[in-house]
């Protein structure tokens, strides 16, 4: 299914940082992190004591919609795998976690390490995929129960029946959304390009487009650029380098 639900992500308009934090109550975490972390072992405390998490700058939050860029997932698999990839998708994205909707309550930042390993974990995926193997990407998805999407299930009004509800799964948080999308690809078969402009990192979905992705609009395995704009941006680029080269 496409977009089943209206998930709303929130993020942080100033931006996030890595902050250290003490290590109090997740052990096995800060050493995880410090493995990850040599400089943990260069400035003069104790190792283990700390660990790395993505923590919002406390700015206003800005809202949308992840679940309408079905490729999203693949972007953050491909460019989380070291933190200056993390801070720069949280800074487009947001972090795990975010603000309390209703009431602006903060709720824990993301320890550095789980975004590490989520997109370690959908990028293997994600290669299974393209080679073709979805029986392979199916038995790694599920490999753990900690992996699997968490969801909760949310009443929403029929719109076409005024007075009435329907329940739909909705996911818990950013890390759940993203790991929804990776089950889908599984799933519904589903084949991703990456941009060919080398500046975009984006990936699009190519076949056809249910209604909610905009009618019947059909991306073939032809087609190598995300938008007109970026297929302009990499003609001018390669005219400028047939230019230099002569």
């Amino acid at each position: 299914m496409d977009n089943p639900f209206d998930f709303v992500w929130g993020v942080d308009q100033d931006g996030y940082e890595l902050k250290r934090v003490k290590d109090v109550g997740f052990g096995s975490l800060g050493r995880a992190l410090a493995a990850l972390d040599d400089s943990n072992f260069n400035e003069g405390y104790e190792p283990f004591s700390e660990y790395l998490v993505v923590a919002g700058c406390g700015g206003p939050i800005r809202y949308y919609r992840p679940l309408d860029n079905d490729g999203l997932w693949l972007r953050f698999a491909e460019n989380c795998r070291h933190p200056d990839g993390v801070l720069q998708f949280a800074n487009e994205f947001g972090s795990f976690r975010c603000p309390d909707r209703l009431g602006g309550k903060m709720i824990p930042d993301t320890p550095l390490i789980e975004f590490l390993n989520t997109s370690e974990h959908l990028w293997d995926v994600a290669g299974r995929l393209r080679s073709g193997d979805r029986s392979s990407a199916a038995d790694i998805f599920g490999l753990s129960a900690s992996r699997l999407p968490s969801m909760k299930v949310t009443l929403f009004p029929r719109l076409k029946s005024p007075g009435t509800f329907e329940y739909k799964f909705v996911p818990n948080s950013f890390r759940d959304a993203l790991l929804y999308q990776a089950a889908e690809a599984i799933a519904g078969n589903r084949v991703f390009q990456r941009c060919r402009n080398e500046k975009c990192p984006n990936w699009f979905r190519l076949g056809p487009r249910a209604a909610s992705d905009g009618g019947n609009k059909t991306y073939t395995i032809r087609r190598e650029f995300c938008s007109d704009r970026c297929r302009v941006a990499a003609a001018r680029r390669a005219k400028r380098g047939a230019v230099a080269d002569t």
